[in-house]
């Protein structure tokens, strides 16, 4: 069972080097979202590709570290599907930061505005939990990490660039965690994108 985060087509090519050596070895791939806090609470989402009777043989084990088990598919599935959802955490993430500080700037007042946003068309699972939790208290400490997370975008820009695709707001959202990633942000939560941004709108 691979739950590491990489492309589908890494874990595929695992699989095809270990049936070259003959090796009876059977593959699930099961990445997990709901980081540090759902990992220690077992209440993970785990995406599991594989073929269909593996998946049976280990959901149990899967159950013990997630409460919501989802079969993907084929092996690499659940790769391609984790690779994605970093994607728009990473993007919602960003957004929901200068959103934030533009709000701040207007002097609208939080709460109501959390609440308005919430209940809106704009509403967003990162709004509704990480705005609250890091970035209106401006505590990054612990959490998942900027250079995990600038490193699960960075798949999804590797799979761009794999295929020959323009997909210009990807590589944006990569180009901005590389960028704080080079002014010493890389062990802090990923959210401290919130303090970046306010770093950025500084008088000089």
């Amino acid at each position: 069972i691979d739950m590491t985060s990489c492309r589908g087509d890494t874990i595929k090519a695992v699989a095809a080097k270990a049936a070259e050596k003959g090796k009876n070895i059977r593959f699930v791939d099961a990445p997990v979202s709901g980081g540090v806090a759902g990992a220690e609470a077992g209440t993970l989402t785990i995406m599991a590709g594989c073929e269909q009777a593996d998946f049976e043989l280990v959901k149990p084990v899967l159950e013990a570290m997630g409460k919501k088990i989802f079969y993907t598919g084929g092996l690499g599935s659940g790769k391609d599907i984790k690779m994605l959802n970093q994607l728009l955490n990473a993007g919602n993430t960003i957004v929901a930061s200068e959103v934030l500080f533009l709000a701040k700037k207007l002097g609208i007042d939080l709460d109501l505005f959390m609440n308005v946003i919430n209940e809106s068309t704009g509403a967003s699972w990162v709004f509704k939990n990480n705005v609250p939790k890091f970035m209106i208290p401006e505590s990054y400490e612990g959490g998942f990490r900027l250079d995990l997370m600038k490193k699960d975008v960075g798949l999804a820009v590797e799979q761009i660039n794999s295929d020959k695709l323009c997909m210009p707001v990807t590589s944006m959202i990569y180009q901005i965690f590389q960028a704080m990633s080079n002014n010493g942000y890389d062990t802090q939560n990923y959210n401290a994108v919130s303090e970046w941004i306010k770093k950025l709108n500084r008088p000089l």
